[in-house]
């Protein structure tokens, strides 16, 4: 019920449900501490949840985030995403990365690039709808370092030994198909 509720209505409590939901077979107590978290914060902030408004000066935005080594289990991170139309969520997911990142640089980057294989498949979809889109999408990532070094295309000796897949963002980049800028957290 829990998961249904963060999927339809409750977007904010969307990660920690997923990483809830992965140890509810064998929960621990610290498991169970944050349900009651996650429950108490339901039950005091009945009023927040998915606004749906147009605001037709957003035609397409995403917006990329993710954490860095949250998993105890494993030290992986954790990617997310939401694409709007006109101030519409239309897509949004939370996923455990299927690497171990290295730094929380490298955890966005992941995100980044997991983001922009959704950003395809949504763009097919609105084409098919007839709406395609023919501007570069504004993105947002809250990692500056992540957006200057995709934005520059920029691979230094740190960060070589990052799969060249993941910079494959910075093609996005260039062709205009994406236009990738710093957002504060």
């Amino acid at each position: 019920a829990l998961l249904h509720i963060a999927l339809c209505t409750r977007i904010d409590i969307l990660t920690i449900v997923i990483m809830l939901t992965s140890v509810a077979s064998n929960p621990g107590y610290k498991h169970w501490l944050s349900l009651l978290h996650v429950l108490h914060y339901l039950k005091t902030h009945p009023h927040y949840g998915l606004c749906i408004g147009a605001n037709y000066n957003k035609p397409f935005e995403a917006y990329f985030d993710a954490s860095w080594s949250d998993n105890i289990d494993n030290r992986r991170s954790y990617s997310g995403g939401l694409f709007s139309l006109f101030g519409c969520p239309v897509d949004y997911w939370c996923a455990l990365q299927s690497i171990v990142s290295r730094s929380s640089f490298e955890s966005e980057l992941v995100s980044i690039y997991d983001g922009t294989a959704r950003l395809d498949h949504v763009r097919r979809i609105l084409h098919f709808l007839e709406y395609p889109i023919d501007h570069p999408i504004s993105a947002f990532c809250d990692n500056s370092s992540t957006v200057d070094r995709l934005n520059e295309y920029c691979i230094t000796k740190l960060t070589r030994h990052i799969e060249l897949r993941y910079f494959s963002t910075s093609d996005y980049i260039r062709l205009g198909i994406l236009r990738l800028r710093h957002i504060l957290t």
